[in-house]
């Protein structure tokens, strides 16, 4: 049987778990999505330095060309279509070498440097994001995450074949 004093401690009790529990839940969510955006870019770079790095005759332009290097453009549209998932433009992309010299001009042992830089501010990430910041105000821990986004980066670095 209960006493009298502690009739109401399920409705007082239950708004705070159900605030502490919706905020564990946001405060992943945010952080889940920030991490997977980071692992995904950092797959990119490398895999679009080993792309910049490749020299090879490329028999399928038209017409035939003995240009065995890609060009930079070239390089960053291939990084945009690999991190598509994330959002990637073209924009969001570097590449730089070793010695300043344009990616046509390399030579093998040269290294090719691509950064790729996107920042993560979606409408799930506003979302969930502002319910973690909401919720932590409430407990007075400020803003766990910042509402205009996360940046994140990534760079991958390799030799010319």
């Amino acid at each position: 049987m209960r006493s009298r004093d502690e009739r109401g401690a399920a409705m007082v009790e239950a708004p705070v778990c159900i605030v502490v529990i919706l905020l564990l839940m946001m405060g992943i969510t945010t952080l889940t999505q920030v991490v997977w955006t980071h692992l995904d870019l950092a797959e990119a770079a490398r895999d679009t330095a080993r792309y910049a790095a490749r020299v090879e005759y490329d028999p399928s332009t038209l017409p035939l060309s003995s240009r065995r290097h890609r060009t930079a453009n070239e390089v960053k549209a291939w990084a945009a279509s690999v991190a598509a998932e994330a959002g990637v433009a073209p924009e969001d992309v570097s590449v730089t070498t070793s010695n300043g010299k344009p990616l046509e001009q390399l030579r093998a042992g040269d290294r090719v440097t691509v950064t790729i830089t996107k920042k993560v501010n979606n409408p799930l990430y506003q979302l969930a994001s502002g319910v973690t910041n909401a919720m932590s105000g409430l407990v007075g821990a400020g803003n766990a995450f910042d509402p205009s986004g996360v940046t994140i980066t990534a760079e991958a670095n390799t030799y010319v074949e």
